[in-house]
């Protein structure tokens, strides 16, 4: 399985994840143009990422354990040169990490105690900022800021229905794009800040 492709900023290199019977689960790295294509890092699960903005970092999250006993989901940081690891979070059940456009900041999904809530990790403090109230209503996914870094589209379960909506976060409200039986997932933004690009199985297969 080959999942997850994002280009770097720059747009002459993608990374991705392959998952295959044959070696333990990788975050890879391939040039544009098919050529040198290798390994960056061991990856326990999970699919998404997102590069800083200068191109030099890689931030995912993945399951590890937490005490000895729990498997816990947290947000970690890879070099892309390197590929040298390093866990930005321990035990906060954190996943589908995004840079900010200035790189000082990831937004992600926070989970706690089956509730989903957006939040903030500064770069520089390691402190988490939440975003929302915890509810079972609404379940988050894949957040993503715009261009400006004014808004946040992310995906969001809710009354049933998988849509697609943008988060304001200066008065911290969330406007549905999408409102629809499709399930709409994985939204992206166009470098100019006037698109989003999304998956959908409106068509009865995903497009």
């Amino acid at each position: 399985l080959v999942l997850g492709p994002a280009f770097s900023p720059d747009g002459e290199t993608l990374a991705y994840t392959e998952i295959n019977a044959d070696t333990y689960p990788r975050l890879r790295t391939i040039q544009a143009d098919g050529t040198k294509d290798r390994t960056l890092a061991l990856r326990n699960s999970g699919f998404h990422l997102s590069w800083s903005p200068d191109g030099q970092q890689i931030a995912f999250a993945q399951l590890e354990v937490y005490k000895n006993y729990s498997f816990y989901s947290d947000l970690y940081l890879s070099d892309a040169r390197t590929g040298k690891t390093r866990r930005l979070t321990h035990g906060l059940r954190a996943r589908d990490p995004a840079f900010s456009p200035d790189g000082k900041r990831l937004i992600f999904v926070l989970n706690k105690l089956g509730k989903s809530q957006l939040a903030i990790l500064d770069m520089v403090s390691s402190q988490v900022e939440v975003l929302t109230e915890g509810t079972q209503e609404n379940q988050y996914a894949h957040p993503r800021w715009s261009p400006d870094g004014r808004k946040i589209v992310l995906s969001v379960w809710h009354q049933g229905y998988q849509d697609i909506a943008l988060f304001d976060s200066a008065n911290r409200t969330l406007h549905l794009i999408t409102d629809d039986p499709a399930m709409d997932i994985t939204p992206v933004w166009s470098p100019d800040g006037q698109w989003i690009y999304f998956t959908s199985e409106r068509t009865g297969i995903y497009n």
